[in-house]
């Protein structure tokens, strides 16, 4: 992976809640960090974020920082240090003797006023431990607090990247007009689809919908497209699984046992045979392992979650051949909006990331954000009650297919650290762990009242 990549990726989340809060916010790579390493980026990624979770939410003036410097070069390899400095209530030394211990609390004043703290440090030191790390922090009551965390990884070369991570071929192209195309979108979630069926089909593309890979293999049973973005974990069956059937069928074989009826096998057959629908997968999975099992199974093209949509039109740049283009950039249409500061309550303040986050990813208009954030609510708050009830139940199964759903549905909308402790309870249910899930789901739950009290 590219650790300049992934501080430009931290940045970009962050940066609207911070100039929310008025503080200011630096990333920085040291020149001793190489510019590939070898390892385990997902969690890198976790710990970081936590990291920064907690240093916005405690800092109420002044800046938080995130930095990143090697120590210990030698053999191909090197120790990189992450260190997260904010100007923000600090810790008595009392507290850092046990601020990574499970279900370690600040004073009851703290915990009214922010919410609670500790949540994600222990889990922050258990990441870190598995990937052979240490983790401290050095902190004045009242001035400030810098984690930092050392991990050992292997200096990398840009050969060993994923193909699409090393070159981005064809932005200008992927910013100019693309002819329209027939497109089908495959995810269980109707928050991601409601955006990726906005974004596609205000630049002209027509684009249908399905929720799970048998109804999308039903849809190719009857209609044409000219690529499929595929959710890869689905309930009735899977990206990957949808993906092995349609290859079989368009190379003019029949999977020997069907998950589905008979009749829909011959018409499917019937109508892909000879043929070949590009796919790209959409997936928070971004191990190369996973991205391998992926092509193995037939797809083309890999995208990790949140999308954005620059990088969906980069993958059908990829993906299809002969793509015609209008003469009209859409660079202007893509880029950026700067932010008015924001003032006021909470819930303003809340709405105004999730507005400033589609309008920025996918360039939408004040009258289609103000519809996604309507349906986004109704989905949330179904959502939101399963895991509720799951909680209370203390069903690590239900846990973990609700927080999945709702990690995803938080990160399309920009909310990325709620998002990431809906993802903190994800991974702990499927790992059967025993946690305070009620306690995290009410936390959780109160960051997300601007939602679901419309």
């Amino acid at each position: 992976f590219l650790p300049g990549t992934l501080m430009d990726q931290l940045q970009s989340m962050f940066i609207t809640q911070t100039k929310n809060k008025g503080i200011e916010l630096h990333c920085s790579v040291h020149k001793s960090v190489p510019d590939v390493l070898v390892g385990d980026e997902v969690r890198l990624t976790q710990i970081s974020i936590n990291l920064l979770s907690n240093a916005v939410k405690f800092t109420q003036e002044g800046s938080v920082s995130i930095s990143l410097l090697c120590t210990n070069i030698a053999d191909g390899h090197v120790s990189l240090q992450c260190r997260v400095t904010d100007t923000g209530i600090g810790l008595t030394p009392e507290k850092q003797e046990i601020i990574f211990d499970s279900f370690s609390q600040a004073d009851a004043s703290i915990t009214r006023e922010f919410g609670g703290t500790g949540l994600g440090l222990s889990l922050c030191r258990k990441l870190c431990s598995l990937m052979g790390g240490d983790i401290g922090v050095e902190s004045i009551k009242g001035e400030g607090s810098t984690f930092y965390f050392n991990i050992p990884f292997e200096i990398g070369d840009r050969s060993q990247l994923a193909t699409h991570e090393v070159n981005d071929p064809g932005m200008q192209l992927a910013e100019a007009k693309m002819q329209p195309l027939d497109i089908l979108v495959v995810d269980d979630n109707n928050i991601n689809l409601d955006v990726a069926v906005m974004f596609l089909s205000q630049n002209g593309h027509r684009v249908k919908t399905a929720f799970n890979g048998l109804q999308a293999l039903k849809t190719l049973s009857v209609y044409t497209f000219d690529c499929i973005f595929m959710d890869i974990q689905m309930p009735k069956m899977d990206g990957v699984t949808a993906t092995r059937f349609l290859r079989a069928c368009e190379q003019k074989t029949v999977p020997p046992k069907s998950l589905f009826k008979k009749p829909l096998l011959k018409q499917l057959h019937a109508k892909v045979r000879g043929t070949h629908t590009p796919i790209v997968a959409l997936t928070a999975n971004v191990f190369q392992s996973d991205r391998e099992k992926y092509i193995k199974a037939g797809m083309d093209d890999h995208l990790g979650k949140p999308i954005r949509g620059k990088d969906m039109y980069l993958a059908l740049d990829r993906v299809i051949k002969n793509i015609k283009y209008e003469d009209f950039a859409m660079s202007k249409k893509l880029a950026p909006v700067k932010k008015q500061k924001d003032s006021g309550v909470t819930e303003k303040m809340d709405l105004s990331i999730i507005r400033e986050h589609l309008k920025e990813m996918y360039s939408f208009a004040p009258s289609q954000i103000d519809s996604i954030i309507e349906t986004s609510s109704t989905t949330l708050k179904e959502v939101v009650k399963a895991l509720d009830k799951a909680c209370l139940d203390n069903n690590k199964k239900e846990i973990d297919e609700a927080a999945h759903k709702l990690k995803g549905s938080l990160a399309n909308l920009g909310m990325g650290q709620q998002a990431e402790m809906a993802k903190k309870m994800e991974f702990s249910a499927k790992a059967n762990e025993e946690q305070p899930y009620s306690e995290w789901f009410t936390s959780l739950r109160n960051n997300l009242k601007p939602l679901l009290r419309r």
